[in-house]
């Protein structure tokens, strides 16, 4: 490894960070559950499970985006898990000293949205699919005969554009 770094000269620097999960929704209260043995896994109450699939689930209940910067529209439109994500990027560039008003000092040729998830959007790739197959009746097609390409909600970086277009930040992103 020694020699790996003498090679490379590169570094990376990791600034702020935060977490929405169903042990908390900010660094502190999870790291707290986390010590204190807290399980986040709950019977699954809202909405019916067939008895065959799994109960249980992480749930994150009562989602704060008091702090977020939305309309009323985007507050119910947005998908969940986008929320989530403009929640804890929030919370990272306050950590970071970059809050509100403060990220004109960012070199974006320096700076990149990392975020790691797994399927992100579920929500609008759902009404996305059933809207571009007539529910399902009809073959997914790249591209319709309008020429508009397949909704961004099927990619996986999809939300890591979103956070870059919330925040202003003119810099790459990745999904890991």
């Amino acid at each position: 490894m020694k020699h790996l770094l003498k090679e490379n000269k590169r570094r990376v620097v990791v600034t702020g960070m935060s977490t929405v999960n169903p042990l908390g929704q900010d660094l502190d209260s999870f790291w707290t559950a986390c010590k204190q043995g807290t399980s986040g896994i709950k019977k699954i109450e809202a909405f019916s499970v067939p008895d065959e699939m799994s109960q249980i689930a992480g749930i994150v209940e009562k989602l704060d985006i008091s702090s977020l910067d939305l309309s009323p529209v985007q507050q119910v439109s947005h998908d969940r898990s986008l929320l989530f994500a403009l929640k804890a990027t929030t919370d990272a560039l306050e950590q970071a000293g970059l809050g509100e008003g403060q990220r004109d000092v960012l070199d974006n040729s320096h700076c990149a949205v990392v975020v790691a998830n797994a399927i992100s959007q579920i929500g609008n790739m759902e009404k996305d699919f059933c809207n571009q197959t007539d529910s399902g009746k009809k073959p997914l097609s790249p591209a319709k005969k309008t020429g508009k390409a397949v909704p961004n909600s099927f990619f996986f970086d999809t939300m890591n554009a979103e956070i870059t277009n919330y925040f202003g930040l003119n810099c790459g992103y990745v999904a890991v």
